[in-house]
């Protein structure tokens, strides 16, 4: 949503559009003042429910977790509202509409599971549910700062609740207010198996998982392909499996992911909007979960990969070394560089990145691809 014809918004300057949304929002809505509420005052989760995203994992995680202690909790779906895809079957529980918001005025907490600058405009759209509430920000972000219209916003949070070390530290360095880490309570679904699963054991498989709107260069798949091929060549006893959605919106990439994919014979992609249960199939059916991402605010899919026994070879900076240790994770080294984003989703000045080492993940591979022909390491079904 904008406060502008579309034609004359596009002409803007991307690096303005940020302010133009949260400033006339600001004007109108109240700064963030609430203390605690009473232990027994009901929680609202507002968020991308609908949404087949990891914006969207994290509203659905946060609410059931919460529903798990016997909390009163209400969710809201953000999907509709801001005209997000949609696969409704994400969710099942009872949405909190607004038509029923006024029902709900008083005490409570709300926790919102989006970042700024569409924050403000949620809060907007949900300021008939604002009067007596907490207001929590569930943001996440993958850089060591925050972009400067972030700190626009905090003046409209009374806590920002973050599922890393890694993020609480860039926010931290610009609020005094409550910054909480709160990790993603990741659920280990049931297998269920499908036409766009692929079926056959035996084979050595290696997973990578990410959505084109989660940005490309981030996710880094071109190196994991890079690093596959440099492991296996040809090598038709291994396969590497590319579960990719939202290619639709970035053409050239998915095109370029292809072109260099298709450099051997052995990489498959899967490109579906999978249920919980089809993704848990995925898990199942490989040997070894590769993020060669450049930086992540949690890693969410890497820690799926972990919760259901498979090796986990992943770039060894940013959110998810809170969670990987063990014998089957394996950090893979890396340098800090500039970051160099095409999609433009980061521009904080003077930020790093890491850059993966390609040929230290190849080598870790190619060593557990011989752990898992001699059946030393490896249950595999």
């Amino acid at each position: 949503m904008t406060f502008l014809p579309l034609t004359l918004w596009r002409r803007i300057p991307p690096g303005l559009r940020p302010y133009l949304m949260i400033e006339p929002l600001r004007l109108g809505l109240p700064k963030a003042r609430q203390p605690m509420p009473p232990p027994d005052a009901p929680l609202y989760v507002a968020g991308f429910f609908h949404a087949p995203t990891g914006l969207g994992e994290s509203a659905r995680l946060f609410f059931q977790e919460t529903k798990q202690t016997g909390k009163e909790v209400y969710a809201i779906d953000l999907t509709q509202l801001l005209r997000s895809d949609a696969l409704p079957a994400l969710h099942n529980d009872h949405l909190l509409l607004p038509e029923s918001f006024g029902v709900h005025a008083g005490p409570g907490t709300l926790v919102i599971h989006v970042n700024p600058p569409a924050y403000m405009l949620v809060l907007w759209l949900l300021r008939g549910l604002l009067p007596g509430k907490r207001l929590a920000a569930y943001w996440a972000w993958e850089l060591e700062d925050i972009p400067h219209f972030w700190t626009r916003c905090l003046e409209h949070v009374d806590e920002v609740l973050v599922p890393s070390s890694f993020t609480a530290g860039a926010v931290r360095r610009h609020t005094r207010k409550p910054v909480q880490v709160h990790p993603h309570a990741v659920s280990v679904p049931k297998p269920e198996y499908s036409p766009v699963v692929p079926a056959g054991v035996g084979k050595f498989r290696v997973l990578i998982a990410f959505d084109m709107g989660s940005n490309f260069y981030r996710k880094n798949p071109l190196a994991a392909v890079a690093a596959f091929q440099k492991a296996f060549g040809d090598n038709n006893d291994v396969e590497l499996l590319v579960k990719t959605s939202g290619v639709e919106r970035r053409r050239h990439e998915w095109e370029l992911l292809q072109q260099n994919a298709a450099r051997t014979g052995n990489v498959r992609f899967i490109h579906a909007r999978l249920t919980a249960g089809e993704m848990a199939a995925l898990y199942t059916l490989s040997a070894v979960y590769l993020s060669l991402h450049r930086s992540e605010g949690y890693g969410l899919t890497v820690r799926e990969a972990m919760l259901h026994g498979l090796h986990v070879v992943a770039t060894g900076w940013s959110g998810n070394m809170d969670f990987m240790r063990g014998e089957r994770c394996h950090p893979v080294p890396y340098s800090l560089v500039p970051v160099r984003d095409p999609q433009g989703t980061y521009k904080v000045a003077g930020t790093v990145w890491a850059e993966p080492d390609i040929t230290a993940a190849a080598a870790i591979l190619r060593r557990l691809a011989a752990n898992f022909r001699t059946k030393q390491s490896y249950c595999y079904s």
